[in-house]
């Protein structure tokens, strides 16, 4: 498939089906909300900001960026950032790539289902402690669409942490790392098998599959972090929310691509219907 069939290919994709109005739904907060673009060749579009789902969707396909972030909520419209236009809101966000495990089965960033497992068990360590640490609720774990997980958390007091806050809650996750708990150490024993090393010691496992974050996307408010229901630009999956109750039988395969949801839509339903049910108050 060469690029302009490519193009095309996305371009139909953000007409028909990418789900704009959920989005925007799910962010609540979006007219002074910063939204990036990653055009062909790399080139960036920084502090985009829209006042309504047709507005985006209009660029969207006019432009046909490969990829879409979504940053903070600013003060004022975010032209640039400044002391004079401060982030006041962002979702609690976390990174996390397998490129920082150490894997027998794969390298850099290839991934199969011998590591897929790690991908789900940091989803289970994370909400663990999201939920009995700090109480959050309104969690959603987002397939990469490569090699890894995002997380974003959007209760009402995640959004208004402050950079202090944030720095000091990834701390916390770290140290966990270090210390354990005994309700990780039974998540990681059931994800032993991710390993390759035979019988492996509780405090082996800490070091292998404890969740890797990438510390600065959840530290720093200027992060951006992609959409949900983007395309990866390399994989071209679909970057899919993840349901807890269903992780342990979904396989890679399970991910659906661009251009087999362009075939068939209706391959796209059970991942919208996990945002909707994630969305709906």
């Amino acid at each position: 498939m060469g690029w302009k069939e490519k193009e095309s290919t996305l371009t139909e994709y953000y007409a028909k089906l990418f789900p704009v109005e959920s989005i925007f739904q799910w962010l609540r907060y979006t007219s002074t909300r910063e939204f990036s673009f990653v055009l062909d060749g790399g080139a960036y579009i920084r502090y985009i900001a829209v006042n309504t789902p047709e507005a985006l969707k209009e660029r969207l396909v006019r432009e046909t960026p490969q990829k879409l972030d979504i940053g903070a909520v600013y003060a004022t419209k975010p032209a640039t950032v400044s002391l004079d236009n401060p982030s006041l809101l962002k979702e609690l966000v976390f990174d996390i790539d397998l490129t920082d495990y150490t894997r027998a089965c794969c390298t850099s960033k290839t991934m199969c289902n011998k590591c897929f497992p790690l991908v789900k068990c940091a989803i289970e360590v994370l909400h663990h402690i999201l939920t009995v640490h700090f109480g959050f609720s309104k969690i959603l774990f987002v397939f990469s669409g490569g090699r890894g997980v995002h997380c974003w958390v959007s209760d009402a007091v995640a959004l208004s942490l402050d950079g202090k806050d944030r720095v000091s809650l990834a701390e916390y996750i770290e140290r966990l790392g270090r210390e354990g708990t005994p309700e990780v150490d039974e998540i990681l024993l059931k994800y032993k098998d991710a390993v390759s090393k035979e019988n492996p010691s509780v405090s082996y496992l800490y070091e292998e599959i404890f969740p890797k974050l990438d510390a600065a996307v959840t530290k720093q408010m200027k992060h951006l972090l992609k959409s949900p229901f983007c395309i990866h630009p390399g994989s071209k999956r679909v970057c899919v929310p993840l349901a807890l109750d269903t992780l342990d039988a979904i396989q890679l395969e399970d991910i659906p691509v661009l251009e087999s949801v362009i075939n068939d839509p209706s391959l796209l339903q059970k991942y919208l219907d996990v945002f909707e049910a994630h969305i709906t108050p």
